[in-house]
């Protein structure tokens, strides 16, 4: 016997329903209200390897050592079904309306998938329909396929509806509730391919990534710093940086730093925040100690769209050497590559931004002016070029244990800081004044020094 509804009061969207998990998606976000769902839909890369099952979410990310395509390892496409449950939470019953903004905006209910079902409150159930519906709504064309990276702009949406009313099919008229659907491309440049950030112009030109970074070897991980940010501002849809990492093997293999790209092994999300700068702790932890990796990073967006892997170019100029299958392996690119580290068991005293150890322990706090100023002055100057990298490495090796007996007396602290003075006044110089003109002008009040005091013995003073 047919269930007949009961009536309904007037509610607000938010209490109406509760979705609790949503399934055939790229991604989705929820705060545990309705209106603030919000469903995302990945299309980077081609779809011509997906499933035809309409279940089974695509992986387009393969490893390639040949120039890599946008890819995403939870892609949709056009017969996937999206499924999204929920549970009804008001005093309301009748039968589920599933539905979207067509283009001209009006409400539209799937004609593919499951709805009319008649449900009351605190029953769960699920709507489904096929994502073409969505991507057809979206792009507003009849082109196949419909949920293609050509097809889709970089950021589109439509309203979702959700509704319990008294007839079937849905009319949503009443107890509706409304979230987002959204549909994301990559950048146009990186559709279908190539897929690399080949330029570096800081803050300016077309593509928003990261086109450097260097990768600081610590007990067991390796701290992501000094970024390069490429682009005019970073996009709101960008949410983290993928890092790639292979371990070196020792053997030599060309393909080494090849292998850290789309569809590796081993990867490492790190949230991004405004303007692409890292938000919270950018740490790859669970290496291997006295194990060399090769890094690479790409950019990822809340769809899970991946994209922007650094070019090989930039790479080389990094001091990495050859080429998208280069060879530099071992101990030369640990000396000279930012995108090549070996973890060691070093006593961390630190945590990974400051590592001034002798600094920090001659002056009793990492905020001191002088140890703010030799971390600027590293940096600025010691970690961009490959003799100030070497540097840095070979000092975080033997500087924990001499800041550790310089920490125990205070005899030594105050040597240290006399011993550190004439350093932080080269440092000092050399942010305001370059280090070369931090260097003429000691040489400069050295030899007067010098003069002076030399008439000064001679009596003429």
């Amino acid at each position: 016997m047919a269930q007949t509804p009961t009536p309904s009061p007037s509610s607000t969207a938010a209490s109406i329903i509760s979705i609790t998990s949503v399934s055939g998606a790229s991604s989705w976000s929820n705060t545990n209200t309705a209106l603030g769902v919000v469903i995302y839909g990945g299309v980077a890369g081609l779809d011509t390897s997906c499933p035809t099952d309409g279940s089974t979410m695509c992986n387009n990310c393969v490893f390639s050592t040949t120039t890599p395509l946008a890819c995403n390892q939870q892609r949709i496409y056009d017969n996937l079904y999206l499924t999204v449950t929920f549970t009804v939470t008001a005093n309301v019953s009748g039968y589920v309306g599933f539905g979207y903004s067509n283009a001209s905006g009006v409400k539209t209910r799937f004609s593919t998938g499951t709805s009319g079902q008649y449900v009351t409150k605190g029953n769960t159930t699920t709507v489904t329909a096929k994502w073409f519906e969505l991507c057809q709504a979206i792009q507003g064309t009849t082109g196949t396929p419909y949920c293609s990276s050509t097809a889709i702009s970089t950021t589109q949406s439509t309203p979702l509806y959700i509704s319990i009313e008294a007839t079937v099919p849905a009319q949503f008229a009443t107890n509706v509730t409304q979230f987002t659907g959204y549909v994301l491309a990559p950048p146009t440049s990186t559709s279908p391919a190539p897929d690399l950030l080949t330029t570096v112009s800081p803050n300016s030109g077309t593509d928003s990534g990261i086109f450097k970074f260097y990768a600081r070897a610590g007990d067991h991980e390796v701290a992501i710093e000094s970024l390069g940010i490429q682009g005019p501002s970073c996009p709101a849809t960008y949410t983290a940086a993928r890092f790639f990492y292979v371990p070196d093997d020792g053997t030599g293999s060309a393909a080494l730093f090849s292998s850290a790209t789309y569809g590796a092994a081993l990867s490492t999300d790190l949230p991004l925040g405004n303007d692409c700068t890292p938000s919270g702790d950018w740490t790859i932890s669970g290496l291997n100690n006295d194990v060399g990796y090769f890094f690479n990073v790409s950019i990822l967006d809340a769809a899970k769209n991946n994209f922007f892997l650094i070019d090989p170019s930039l790479i080389a100029a990094a001091g990495c050497g050859g080429t998208l299958a280069g060879s530099i392996v071992g101990a030369a690119a640990d000396a000279a590559c930012d995108f090549y580290a070996t973890p060691s068991a070093v006593e961390a005293l630190l945590p990974n931004n400051f590592n001034c150890f002798i600094a920090t322990a001659a002056y009793g706090s990492a905020w001191a002016p002088a140890v703010v100023t030799l971390r600027k002055f590293r940096d600025q100057f010691l970690i961009t070029n490959s003799l100030g990298r070497i540097f840095t490495k070979e000092y975080y090796k033997i500087g924990p244990h001499y800041a550790k007996i310089i920490r125990s007396h205070d005899w030594l602290r105050a040597a240290a800081r006399f011993a550190l003075t004439p350093v932080w006044g080269f440092a000092w110089l050399s942010l305001y004044y370059t280090p070369i003109g931090a260097l003429l002008m000691l040489i400069t009040i050295l030899a007067f020094s010098i003069v002076s005091l030399r008439r000064y013995q001679r009596g003429q003073w």
